[in-house]
């Protein structure tokens, strides 16, 4: 026979430990009110500076997601500094030094160039460097969080099956960069003046 016992009461053991020094900062896997089927994860590797930073992106890439129509979303959001980008940078498509951002489509399989109108599922890693955001940035006159959601939303076209290798695809894939953050409330970002 068991004894009736009320549930213990949650303690500090119970919740997750703060992430230390050398442990990434991993927020909450969607924000409040997102259907489970899409999940926005944000993990932070360098040292923001602006609180709220990692949060913010997250909620973006959730409103640019759902603008888009995808209703099936694993994402994972990885924010790095120069020396991070540079070693995935070397790793993965054998070019030195740092890059703004780099896409990894883990559903496997390529989509072909300009095929995000008909996708409605995707899985992938978008990891953007904090950086470059900052040098681009004040090169392009605006705040460090719209050059990242600019690095995050490129990310996603390419999840979503665009490219920009030749000149066609590049105009197609900024033209659609531009209208969602138009969308969003951004107007365009890699070229205003586009």
């Amino acid at each position: 026979m068991r004894a009736n016992v009320p549930p213990a009461e949650p303690t500090t053991q119970d919740q997750p430990d703060p992430p230390g020094p050398d442990e990434p900062d991993s927020r909450p896997s969607q924000p409040s009110g997102c259907p489970d089927s899409v999940q926005v994860e944000t993990v932070i590797k360098t040292d923001l500076g602006e609180a709220g930073l990692g949060d913010w992106l997250r909620d973006q890439v959730y409103r640019a997601v759902t603008l888009c129509g995808i209703t099936e979303v694993r994402l994972t959001l990885v924010i790095v500094a120069d020396d991070e980008m540079a070693k995935l940078h070397e790793q993965y498509t054998g070019v030195s030094g740092t890059t703004d951002v780099l896409t990894f489509n883990m559903a496997g399989g390529g989509l072909p160039s300009g095929s995000a109108q008909s996708v409605s599922s995707i899985e992938g890693d978008i990891v953007v460097c904090l950086d470059e955001a900052e040098r681009q940035a004040e090169k392009r006159d605006h705040e460090t969080h719209h050059e990242l959601l600019l690095y995050a939303v490129h990310g996603f076209m390419h999840l979503l099956g665009e490219d920009d290798h030749e000149k066609d695809d590049y105009e197609r894939m900024h033209a659609r960069e531009d209208l969602l953050l138009k969308q969003m409330g951004f107007g365009p970002l890699f070229d205003p003046n586009r």
